[in-house]
């Protein structure tokens, strides 16, 4: 049995942390953890009750699955706000859905690229997979990046920020770590990848059009104490 899982987590933030929703008031909800299926689920049975306000503390996860909820959240006009950490899809998408995310002082927020384009359809033929398939998934991520797009162009923001944040790590020698597990119990091999990320400062951030009026007027100064205190590790600049 083969069963090979790859996770990109934030280097400090390995453990993922169960993703729970909460209602704090009618107009605002909460989220905490990692998005995948079921925090989505979540999303949707809470969301059906309006809100226009959500406070977060994610590491990231699925990014489809952020850029989902980001969409929706978009799509209703809402604010977010950072209480403690916005890493990796989260930050990629759910923080840039609005055009000024709030982020407040002791929270800090990081990125290490889109996963768009990353997956080698030409691989998965090479491999034999059935070319019905190949074109569904090819089909899939085209979507998937228009749809990031339309995200990004929406709330002001360049595209090419994703992309300076895969290099701003790359360029400051940071590289993925991975480690290989095997359960005896289910058969299942696992590869996990654990990803740097970039902190950008404000600077940066308005540079790619990321409005930071909103963000703890100390932010810059916060940012290494903050990456401290949480044992997060990666490079922080000004995106030159």
């Amino acid at each position: 049995m083969r069963n090979v899982l790859i996770a990109i987590l934030v280097s400090g933030i390995g453990a993922v942390n169960a993703a729970s929703w909460s209602r704090i008031s009618p107009e605002e909800i909460r989220f905490e953890g990692h998005f995948d299926e079921s925090s989505y689920a979540e999303y949707t049975a809470i969301s059906k009750s309006g809100f226009s306000r959500i406070r977060i503390t994610s590491e990231g996860g699925s990014p489809n699955i952020a850029l989902l909820v980001a969409a929706d959240v978009q799509s209703r006009g809402a604010s977010v706000i950072v209480e403690r950490y916005c890493f990796s899809a989260c930050a990629n998408y759910v923080l840039l859905a609005v055009r000024r995310p709030v982020v407040e002082c002791g929270a800090v927020v990081a990125w290490h690229g889109s996963p768009a384009g990353m997956r080698d359809v030409d691989g998965l033929r090479a491999d034999g997979w059935p070319e019905e398939l190949v074109r569904e998934i090819a089909d899939w991520d085209a979507d998937f990046i228009r749809r990031e797009q339309a995200l990004l162009s929406h709330s002001g923001v360049r595209h090419e920020f994703l992309e300076y944040a895969t290099q701003a790590v790359e360029r400051a020698g940071f590289k993925p770590s991975e480690s290989h597990g095997f359960n005896r119990l289910t058969g299942s091999m696992t590869h996990t990848v654990e990803a740097s990320s970039w902190f950008p400062t404000t600077k940066a951030l308005r540079k790619y059009g990321v409005d930071t009026s909103d963000f703890c007027r100390d932010y810059d100064r916060q940012i290494k104490a903050n990456m401290d205190r949480l044992g997060v590790k990666g490079v922080v600049s000004d995106g030159e």
